[in-house]
């Protein structure tokens, strides 16, 4: 999984975890500078995910926003990209996700739809060197990105020029194939990968402060 979608399943999993307890009196610990606390948040949400993740094909999938998902795949096909299919994640109930590559310009696209937080796309590339790009209309959550992981939110961006965005601004480099036949396999490999790196270097109060402060989850449609 890349970043902006590890960032959102923090979220998810900190709002279930976390529903008792107000947005007022985590506001609380932030301001009195209750740092255990916050960081106790964090490794509650974070102990929550699994290491690993399989995506399992749902190609039945009916979309609770189709006209979301629509608009966001619209034009896709014209900019050369092809589906690879509909997916969902046992571990992660209720978010399911569409795939699809751009082969020639190494890209793969990945649409999410989730009842807590909405619709939103992200577009990645993998280097051969092991560091990776993702541009998502997904909003930050302020949690830090991992080295060598950039991801460039850009919220309510159309995914066109989203697209055009990231190859305009990519970073120069020996990239890795996107293909229909590796797609998956680079997906679960890149969640196994943030997922033992945010594992080992926990959620730190100031991440959760951050997030906090931001505001609740807004839904995107």
């Amino acid at each position: 999984m890349h970043h902006a979608m590890f960032a959102l399943a923090i979220l998810v999993v900190a709002v279930v975890v976390f529903k008792p307890l107000s947005r007022i009196v985590l506001l609380l610990f932030v301001r009195m500078g209750l740092r255990a606390g916050l960081e106790d948040v964090g490794t509650r949400a974070v102990a929550k995910q699994p290491d690993c993740i399989r995506l399992t094909p749902e190609p039945g999938h009916a979309w609770s926003n189709n006209a979301a998902m629509a608009a966001l795949a619209a034009p896709l096909a014209s900019l050369g990209f092809s589906d690879v299919g509909i997916y969902g994640i046992q571990a992660m109930a209720g978010l399911f996700l569409r795939l699809l590559v751009q082969p020639d310009q190494r890209v793969a696209a990945c649409i999410y739809e989730h009842p807590k937080v909405g619709t939103w796309i992200d577009f990645f590339s993998h280097y051969k060197d092991g560091t990776s790009i993702t541009y998502t209309t997904a909003r930050s959550t302020g949690l830090d990105q991992r080295p060598g992981a950039k991801t460039v939110h850009a919220s309510g961006m159309d995914s066109e020029a989203l697209y055009q965005q990231m190859l305009r601004e990519r970073p120069a480099g020996e990239m890795e194939e996107m293909t229909p036949e590796n797609v998956v396999g680079r997906f679960e490999d890149a969640y196994a990968r943030a997922t033992a790196w945010r594992k080992n270097k926990g959620v730190s109060a100031e991440e959760v402060a951050r997030h906090i402060k931001q505001g609740p989850i807004k839904v995107q449609h």
